[in-house]
């Protein structure tokens, strides 16, 4: 057995043989660290890598050969900068009722690309503006956060803990829902990098796992020495972790958990607070 460019075990069959570098580190990917991601989240991660080649050439020969499946679909992909909120063990406990208006704020403007929301022109939260949903939503411009309901504007004050870091940025025109090339794993894939393709039994999800890949793709994990495990590899090698596993653990050679990573859907305060409990033995992110 030998260790690959991604810190988990790969057999050499015949098999992997006819398989040529760019396509391994695809299928690994899409095996071992996201159930799926669209063309260009692929060639970023390759360009990182410095792996040449172009990623949509090489995508299409791998559908046609039955290694990943390929779908056009009508989805937002948010393009990541930093955490929204970073925290570890030494430190106050974030703010939760902050954290889950900024991930309902940042929720409800996806894919609207409405001009009266409370985006810069630089894709960032503005401070100096409350951020309620625009007009055209059909939502309730307040979110619940447990049993309270939480109508703060997500602005900067100056009572948050230094646990609570800056709002994502996120591009509103990489944002909006478009269609986009979609791909994820065929279980054969799974069976020659021995990781999971899980991503079909979950669609519904697809937003929130190309948001996951989003995150992978912005924090860059194999440019270090941590192993980045997707969150069906965490099910099957952590086989304690039974409830809120986590989108993604960083670990070392040895499995020691390094940090938690998670993806923000429109989580509530109870939610984050809950996630919280679970894993505060852990350094942890939520982008």
């Amino acid at each position: 057995m030998a260790l690959n460019g991604f810190g988990h075990e790969r057999n050499h069959t015949d098999l992997s043989m006819r398989i040529t570098e760019i396509q391994l580190a695809i299928l690994e990917l899409l095996t071992w660290h996201v159930r799926a991601a669209t063309d260009s989240q692929i060639q970023q991660v390759l360009n990182d890598q410095s792996i040449p080649g172009h990623a949509s050439a090489v995508l299409r020969r791998l559908t046609k050969d039955g290694w990943i499946h390929r779908r056009r679909i009508n989805v937002a992909v948010p393009v990541l900068s930093k955490p929204l909120c970073s925290w570890s063990p030494n430190q106050s406990k974030p703010n939760f009722a902050i954290l889950a208006w900024q991930l309902f704020v940042r929720h409800t403007n996806n894919g609207r690309c409405s001009s009266s929301s409370c985006y810069t022109d630089h894709g960032e939260i503005n401070p100096r503006q409350p951020c309620h949903p625009t007009q055209s939503l059909s939502i309730s411009q307040s979110v619940r956060t447990g049993k309270a309901v939480h109508r703060e504007p997500c602005r900067f004050s100056t009572d948050q803990t230094p646990a609570l870091d800056s709002l994502t940025l996120v591009r509103r025109n990489q944002a909006c829902r478009r269609p986009r090339l979609v791909n994820w794993a065929a279980p054969k894939a799974a069976h020659l990098t021995a990781g999971v393709s899980g991503w079909g039994r979950q669609p519904l999800q697809i937003e929130h796992d190309l948001g996951t890949t989003a995150m992978y793709v912005s924090s860059r994990p194999y440019q270090s020495e941590v192993i980045w495990y997707g969150e069906d590899i965490v099910r099957r090698r952590f086989s304690g972790v039974k409830k809120k596993v986590p989108d993604a653990l960083l670990v070392d050679r040895r499995d020691n958990i390094l940090k938690v990573m998670e993806f923000g859907g429109q989580y509530s305060r109870k939610r984050l607070e809950d996630f919280h409990r679970t894993w505060q033995p852990y350094p942890w992110e939520i982008w």
